[in-house]
């Protein structure tokens, strides 16, 4: 078992490091988007309802870059904070706007090319005059079919996976790195010890 001298913030003291698994940071994601969605629901309208590619693409920036800002300010998004972990770097340190933004990389490959299919997608004839929803989806996927290649379209469907696919990498180590932990070489810990049963 993994025991590093750990301070909440910069200070050490022993403590055993709990390394976070899967299930608590899918939590603490579920939790962000839930305190994000009116930007990202103001991304949909602007995509769906009342498309405008600029305004799509500057909420749908800010919707994304909160997590490696938040992270390298405080330690943790707010879902982070509120399940009480934190990213820390290699040392166990605070993390820099650097690592930060390095382990933000999943999430940036996924939002620069979620920008552009809608920037394609805007673009799409009759796109602008949808009635709603399903109407919006089926001119998008009759264009679809018509002007896009079979691998095109299954790219487009999976690079909002991108993220997923780093985190089950955490499943198969010990200190629950997922791959853009590993790459910025940092960790999500536990912020407080177990609680030992008697």
């Amino acid at each position: 078992m993994d025991t590093n001298t750990l301070d909440g913030d910069s200070g050490l003291m022993n403590q055993e490091t709990r390394f976070a698994n899967f299930g608590p940071r899918l939590g603490a994601a579920v939790l962000d988007f839930l305190i994000f969605s009116p930007l990202i629901f103001g991304a949909g309208y602007f995509q769906i309802k009342a498309p405008n590619f600029t305004y799509y693409a500057i909420i749908a920036v800010l919707a994304s870059v909160y997590k490696p800002i938040m992270e390298a300010a405080f330690g943790a998004t707010p879902g982070k904070m509120i399940l009480k972990l934190k990213v820390v770097g290699k040392d166990l340190g605070n993390l820099s706007y650097g690592e930060a933004f390095t382990r933000y990389v999943p999430w940036g490959l996924a939002l620069l090319a979620t920008l552009y299919f809608a920037q394609i997608t805007s673009q799409i004839p009759g796109v602008a005059d949808n009635d709603g929803m399903m109407d919006y989806s089926m001119i998008v996927a009759e264009w679809q079919a018509e002007n896009m290649s079979t691998p095109m379209r299954w790219l487009q469907g999976l690079v909002g996976w991108i993220p997923l696919f780093s985190a089950l990498f955490m499943l198969g180590n010990k200190k629950r790195q997922a791959v853009h932990d590993q790459l910025a070489e940092t960790y999500v810990i536990h912020k407080e010890p177990k609680v030992q049963s008697l």
